[in-house]
Order: structure tokens, then sequence, then C-alpha cells
């Protein structure tokens, strides 16, 4: 017997009438692109995860680019995560026309190795750090923070897959100048085609990402 990896079909047939009434109400409203539907769901998301500001985009690779473009990290920039991020995070970087830096991860929970990352620091400046939050496990985001103020580089939270996780009872995203999410159909919130979205508590990168 074969159990697959991610039933779509089982969460569907379990969330389908209180689905369809959704459709119907955006189909009813003619509004399929933003519109109050995408703002009431990115103020409920910013609530749940303790954040003021919260901007609904396309996809979880432009909300990382829109965030980096939004914080002023452009051309020739560096910009470090980690060496097992998906492809995407690398993207997004290229995209801006950041330098992108990898580094590598721990052994026992994959995540971003710091103790690496400070040892960079001592010789090597860089202008922006994204984290890679896997599997709901969050990176050790008070010791990067306190890295971040000492060395002086931005941070952009990539939550893709780590959405409602917390660090020290705080939601991951909150932590850094932003954070980032991908509402891929794979992901732990999944919507039925493809979203993407961006929290900070910063009401000036706020306006700018909205822009």
């Amino acid at each position: 017997m074969k159990v697959p990896f991610l039933d779509l079909n089982s969460q569907y047939e379990g969330l389908k009438p209180e689905l369809q009434d959704a459709i119907n109400n955006v189909l009813d409203s003619k509004k399929f692109i933003q519109g109050k539907f995408c703002s009431e769901f990115a103020s409920n998301f910013s609530v749940t995860h303790g954040c003021k500001y919260a901007t609904g985009c396309s996809n979880g690779t432009a909300a990382i680019e829109v965030a980096l473009q939004a914080s002023g990290i452009r051309n020739g920039a560096k910009v470090l995560t980690a060496v097992n991020t998906f492809f995407a995070t690398i993207e997004a970087i290229h995209n801006v026309g950041a330098k992108p830096l990898l580094l590598d991860c721990n052994q026992d929970d994959y995540l971003l190795d710091l103790d690496l990352l400070e040892t960079y620091l001592k010789t090597e400046n860089l202008d922006c750090v994204i984290p890679v939050h896997l599997y709901g496990n969050p990176v050790d985001m008070v010791r990067l923070k306190i890295l971040s103020e000492k060395y002086n580089f931005k941070i952009i939270e990539d939550c893709a897959q780590a959405h409602l996780a917390t660090h020290r009872n705080q939601a991951v995203g909150t932590f850094g100048n932003a954070g980032t999410f991908s509402f891929y159909p794979g992901k732990n919130l999944g919507a039925y085609g493809d979203a993407g979205l961006i929290i900070t508590e910063d009401a000036d990168l706020h306006k700018i990402i909205s822009m």
C-alpha cells in the first residue's frame, strides 16, 4: 500500500463545502486579483503572527524579491543564505542584482549554522542575511538579531515552510526587517493556486512593499 506524501485530494474532500462557498463568493464579487478577500486574509495573517503589517503578492519567490528591493538590497549587495534552501531563495537574490552567498547548515537541525556565520562576519561584510526556517523549525533568531546589530546587516526571513512557527514565543517573520511566506499548494498552509505574503513591523517598509 502506498501512502501519498501529500494527499491534496483528501484535503480537498474534507474542506469541499467551505472551499466551494469561498470560491463562489470570489466569483460573485468579480474581485479575482487583490480586492477585499486578499486584504482580509493579509490582515488576519498579520494578527495571527502578532505583526502590524502584511502585504499579499503572487508567490513566495516574489515575496522575497520585493522584500529585498524594498529594503534597499539591490545591485552588488552581498546576501547570505542557507546552502540547502530551495533555489527560489537564490533566484530572488539574483533577480534584484545582489550577490548570493551560501553558508552550510547545522547537522542536527539543517538550519543556518550561526557559528560559521559569526566566524565569517569577523572578516567579511554582509548587506543582508536570509535565514530559512525549515519544516516548521525556526533559526535562532534572537542570536541572529544580535549578530545583525553588531555587524550591521539586514534580515529577511524566509518562512515558506514555517507558517505559525515560533521562537521563544515569538512568531517567525517578526524578528527581521521583514518575513516572507509562500502559499504554494504543497506548503504548510497551501492555496488553491499560488500566493505569497510579506509581513513587517516597519511602517515605512510596508508602504514601499505595498507600492
